[in-house]
């Protein structure tokens, strides 16, 4: 009899135990789970209000994806207000001097010469100081004819001259192809952002 007895106080005991141990699982569930109880709850049951931008102020994407230097700038003051960078004037890149090359043709450059002939004039003089003129020309005496004159003509001589008797082209630069760059587009230099900033709340 106390052997039954023992038995079933044992499986009493068993019985027990397990049905204290899974309410104790099914409470520490509840307490880790996602529904928030008591104080957490309290803490949690405002809505979150979001920070809503205007479409002019948000971060604008440069082309190609490149990485845009415009980005918003938001800061809060010690005042304990929220300011936001306004830009006015958004940066620009430097753009580079593009063009291309073409050929281009000078011309000579030239001018005309005269030439010259050194040759004589022979001076025949009178009594009276008159004279007659005769240019040297080949074969030419002038002594014959001196003697060929009359006795009125005691003297004559002779004067170096020169006399333009044609004329040449000098080249003063020769003509010439030129390769000269021809710009298409000139350079910019970069545009520095310009902004201000704007109270956004408190």
């Amino acid at each position: 009899m106390n052997k039954v007895i023992r038995i079933l106080l044992i499986f009493f005991f068993c019985v027990l135990f397990i049905g204290l141990l899974k309410e104790s699982n099914t409470h520490l569930k509840k307490k880790t789970g996602n529904t928030l109880s008591g104080k957490e709850k309290k803490s949690y049951d405002k809505p979150i209000m979001e920070l809503q931008i205007p479409d002019n102020k948000k971060k604008s994407k440069k082309e190609n994806n490149e990485e845009d230097i415009e980005e918003e700038k938001i800061i809060v003051a010690e005042d304990g207000c929220t300011y936001i960078w306004v830009i006015d004037v958004p940066y620009k890149p430097a753009i580079e001097e593009q063009g291309h090359y073409e050929i281009i043709h000078h011309e000579a450059i030239t001018h005309l010469k005269d030439i010259y002939q050194e040759f004589k004039i022979y001076y025949f003089v009178r009594e009276n100081e008159t004279y007659i003129t005769v240019e040297d020309y080949e074969g030419f005496s002038p002594e014959e004819y001196f003697n060929s004159l009359s006795e009125e003509f005691y003297r004559y001589y002779y004067k170096l001259t020169k006399k333009v008797i044609g004329q040449e082209v000098v080249v003063d630069r020769e003509a010439y192809d030129e390769k000269v760059w021809v710009v298409d587009q000139p350079y910019q230099p970069a545009v520095e952002q310009q902004g201000h900033y704007e109270k956004l709340g408190c």
